[in-house]
């Protein structure tokens, strides 16, 4: 309601003040020109992004075996995501479409944490991570990205052991 009704305003001003009226006789019209100022030089070039190292994550996935190794992975890449950012001058929710942040960071650690909650579950009993493993492989399966398939049919292998 308050955006037709912005926008009927908005319309009715642009009517309105569209014509441009001659100013009043008595009043002077402008002001002598003035030569314009010479153009300031363009700006130098940006310089290219850097490249952010994921390879501290990459060693940290690696020698993960238990689920909570991966606390301290996604930590990391906490960080590696705003440095993501600036380097490559993104808006904060702009990280996951970078290529490389998007598999070190999300794909890469959800595959190896997932793979180690199946391994350590129990008949019987939910492993402790379960739950945030599952959610972090349907974030990937939900997504338009060429893992998703991949990451469907390990939440499907989730869903018994996990009481999904």
């Amino acid at each position: 309601m308050k955006t037709s009704l912005l926008t009927a305003t908005l319309f009715a001003l642009t009517l309105c003040c569209t014509k441009s009226e001659a100013p009043p006789k008595e009043q002077p019209t402008s002001a002598p020109s003035v030569p314009a100022a010479p153009a300031a030089p363009a700006a130098p070039a940006a310089p290219a992004a850097k490249a952010v190292d994921f390879g501290a994550v990459d060693k940290m996935i690696a020698a993960a075996t238990k689920p909570e190794d991966f606390e301290n992975i996604y930590g990391e890449c906490a960080g590696l995501g705003l440095k993501t950012l600036a380097a490559k001058n993104l808006g904060m929710k702009d990280a996951e479409t970078d290529p490389d942040y998007w598999r070190h960071c999300k794909v890469d650690p959800t595959r190896a944490e997932v793979q180690i909650v199946l391994k350590q579950s129990k008949k019987g009993k939910i492993h402790p991570h379960c739950g945030i493993a599952a959610m972090n492989a349907r974030h990937i399966a939900d997504s338009s990205k060429p893992e998703a398939p991949e990451f469907k049919k390990l939440v499907a292998d989730m869903t018994k052991p996990c009481d999904l």
